[in-house]
This record gives structure tokens, sequence and C-alpha cells, in this order.
């Protein structure tokens, strides 16, 4: 897991939801970045991916909390060997970090209401840095499993194998 990482997504994700809501909230006309495809327009969205789940913050919150306690926990178990996998795990976690601050600060009738801020409009969907980070680590993590299809998984295959003797076998698949 690379904390720097986190912390930069988290930073720059916030630095432009910040910006988005400064400059963009108050305007109805996107601007055009490549006109046709890619716009800036403030969209508040109280669910998840493409809106899904439209209104169900809390719940989505308490998923995404759940979601980054166990990323975190497999993200400190990577080997260090497999960077692409580190890679993607930090940049899931900052991304999901900084849509979780969303849902606990934007806006919203208490703790966990708040919604995502989205600013960046294509033609199919509208979405956020966050978002963003979140895609690309996926594909970093599914890389790792296609780069090291051999090896030791990027998640640790058997948490108790650092115990074990050197005479033991198992099957968990680790070093002894």
């Amino acid at each position: 897991m690379k904390v720097w990482v986190i912390a930069a997504v988290l930073f720059l994700d916030q630095l432009a939801k910040y910006l988005a809501v400064e400059y963009l909230e108050k305007s109805d006309k996107p601007i055009p970045l490549i006109p046709g495809f890619i716009s800036l327009q403030y969209r508040p969205n109280l669910g998840a991916a493409f809106s899904m789940f439209s209104g169900q913050t809390f719940a989505l919150s308490i998923l995404t909390v759940a979601a980054i306690v166990v990323i975190g926990w497999i993200a400190a178990k990577t080997p260090r060997d497999h960077p692409w996998a580190r890679w993607g795990y930090s940049l899931i976690l900052g991304g999901a970090a900084g849509n979780l601050l969303d849902r606990l600060f934007r806006g919203g009738n208490g703790l966990f209401r708040g919604h995502v801020v989205d600013f960046m409009q294509f033609p199919w969907f509208v979405n956020n840095l966050a978002d963003d980070a979140i895609c690309i680590g996926v594909a970093c993590v599914v890389l790792a499993f296609y780069l090291y299809p051999q090896s030791t998984p990027p998640v640790a295959a058997d948490v108790g194998d650092e115990t074990r003797g050197a005479g033991d076998s198992g099957t968990g698949g680790g070093k002894t």
C-alpha cells in the first residue's frame, strides 16, 4: 500500500471538488473542454456510480467504510513485489475515501447523508477524480492478477503461513 498515493488522490479530489463547488455550482451552462466529449458542470450525486441507488447515501456510506477496511487489509497484506496491485489498491482507497468525505460533510441531514460532488460531464455519465482513481485502481489490480498468475497472488494466500514450521506442508500456497 502506498500511503502517499492515497493522500495525493484524496487531496487532489477534494481540491477539484472545492473548485467545482466554488466556480461551477452557480452556473447552469457547462464549460466545454473537448466539445461533444467532456465538459465541466456541477452535479450533486446522492447515489453511487451512474447515480444508481440514488437517495441511499447512508447505506452507501456504510458500504464504503466496509470496503475501505477490507481493501486496506488486503493492501497491507499485498507483497512488495506486486507493484501494480499496490498502486491499484492505493488508488481505490484514495478514491473511496474522497467520496466518503463528501457523504460525511457535503449537505444532507446528518452523518453519512451528504452528496458526492460530480463535475466532469461526459456524453454518457458524470464523475469526479475519486471515481477515476477507483476505476484506474481496479484496472491496475486486474492487471496485477494477469501479470502474476503463477506467483503468490496480490492477496496474501494464507494468513497463517508465516507461523508454520519449516517441516509443515500445507495447501495455503505460501512459502515455508
